[in-house]
């Protein structure tokens, strides 16, 4: 029956042209379609479709580098030129008389106005869900078939390295790569941080593990193909590799970066097309060796930040080991198995385990004010209850980079009412025996604003400590 050419959610998906391709092999003949045969071979391998606005060409072809295959869009111009040297022979009647006329004509015209070109309506990317009618569904399907065997050398890197051996972090992790395999419809919602030094084996899992996403798998390398204007090759992307490609600082990255870890769509741009708005399917995973990795705000639900060990570090006897167990001994279709068949069904993507490597990303990302409160707590003071209120206004204001001592003492005065339990009160104190009066702010004991904070930031530790 015609169901049971629906997509799957994993093995190949088949597309209506693969059902159509081998019925021609065994014989059958598609009397509408009609076509010369050369036109039919660039009809095998090409269909028109409307995107952004624009009817383009796209081509099914197959990148021998990457072994994969890939689909490449076309404008209409550059399609015609490139084939345009390709003429086939009609013979057509005369208006008048029994003569015929034969004349040389390009197979791109024919194709063109062909009845039965291969033609859509929209290109789409739904993993996993049935194609609309009209539409082309970039979906292939996972390559790799799901099959019982054995994978624990990588299972042991997971632990052992990319966990530090914390159990809690390890099922998380697991049930995570089990949640993009068994949704790759959904986003993924919490980008998994992986942060350590280079040659420790972070990239080698993420490799790994976007093997079994085929060319729904995609690496980037640089920032502005993670959060520049031109992102087309995040359309069809399920997996997302971030390897040492984005800078916590860049504020306005920030946001694009947080959007694609959670928002439910995504805005394509593609060179030459309007922007148009897509599902999002990208399950992230980053790598990096820098002290600060991501833009971690108070309370983060967007990354879970793993401390990796570096105990096999530049190992190469270790991670041979594994790639031929992963990659010659059956144990990508081990690990494609147990994802498929583990039980997520209680599994909530956003309850993940809090690490320290966490806390260290979020003092990281704080804004100089609230760096400079920390810093404040963190000090000794002979009387902290009361502390002279210009003296506390000029080491605001330096720390901020605007020294102005009237609009820093009102913006110091607005900020501790954020981060001061029950707020400061200013008050007259002599904070030396025998001095003058002079304007201080009182302020509740020191460890009652320090635990404050810590419940304000979200942090699991005392970072005082």
């Amino acid at each position: 029956t015609w169901a049971s050419f629906k997509d799957q959610t994993t093995g190949a998906a088949v597309t209506l042209a693969t059902v159509f391709y081998l019925a021609r092999q065994h014989g059958w003949i598609d009397t509408q379609r009609d076509m010369h045969e050369k036109v039919q071979a660039l009809d095998d391998k090409h269909f028109m479709a409307l995107e952004g606005g624009k009817s383009w060409v796209f081509k099914e072809d197959y990148d021998p580098e990457l072994h994969r295959p890939v689909l490449t869009r076309m404008a209409l111009k550059a399609f015609g030129e490139f084939y345009g040297n390709q003429k086939i022979a009609v013979t057509s009647a005369a208006k008048t008389g029994d003569k015929t006329t034969t004349e040389m004509v390009g197979i791109v015209g024919i194709w063109y106005s062909h009845p039965a070109r291969r033609s859509f309506e929209k290109v789409v990317f739904m993993p996993g869900l049935p194609t609309p009618a009209g539409c082309y569904n970039l979906w292939r399907g996972f390559p790799i078939p799901p099959t019982p065997g054995s994978w624990t050398l990588l299972h042991h890197h997971i632990l052992d390295v990319i966990c530090n051996g914390v159990a809690d972090c390890f099922e998380y992790l697991l049930n995570w790569m089990a949640y993009a395999i068994q949704n790759p419809d959904k986003p993924g919602e919490v980008a998994v941080v992986m942060q350590g030094e280079r040659g420790t084996g972070k990239g080698k899992l993420a490799y790994l593990f976007g093997l079994l996403f085929g060319e729904h798998y995609l690496q980037v390398n640089q920032a502005k193909h993670l959060v520049g204007n031109f992102n087309a090759h995040l359309r069809n992307c399920v997996f997302l590799f971030v390897d040492e490609a984005f800078w916590a600082g860049d504020k306005q990255g920030e946001n694009v970066l947080k959007g694609l870890v959670t928002e439910p769509t995504i805005q394509i741009e593609g060179k030459g097309i309007n922007v148009i708005t897509a599902a999002n399917r990208l399950h992230i995973m980053m790598a990096s060796n820098n002290d600060w990795v991501v833009p971690a705000g108070a309370r983060e639900r967007r990354f879970c930040v793993l401390q990796v060990n570096d105990r096999h570090l530049q190992d190469h006897a270790y991670f041979a080991a594994i790639d031929n167990q992963m990659l010659n001994q059956g144990g990508l279709a081990a690990m494609m198995f147990d994802l498929v068949n583990r039980d997520i069904s209680t599994f909530n993507v956003r309850k993940f385990p809090w690490t320290d490597a966490l806390d260290e990303q979020i003092i990281r990302t704080i804004d100089p004010a609230m760096q400079w409160w920390m810093d404040h707590l963190g000090k000794s003071y002979g009387n902290w209850g009361f502390q002279i209120r210009s003296s506390m206004s000029d080491s605001f204001a330096e720390a901020n980079g605007t020294f102005n001592s009237k609009s820093s003492e009102t913006k110091l005065g607005m900020f501790l009412k954020t981060v001061v339990p029950g707020g400061v009160q200013k008050v007259a104190h002599v904070p030396i025996a025998g001095s003058s009066p002079q304007e201080c702010y009182q302020f509740p004991p020191q460890q009652v604003c320090r635990s404050a904070l810590i419940k304000k930031l979200g942090l699991q530790k005392d970072p005082w400590l």
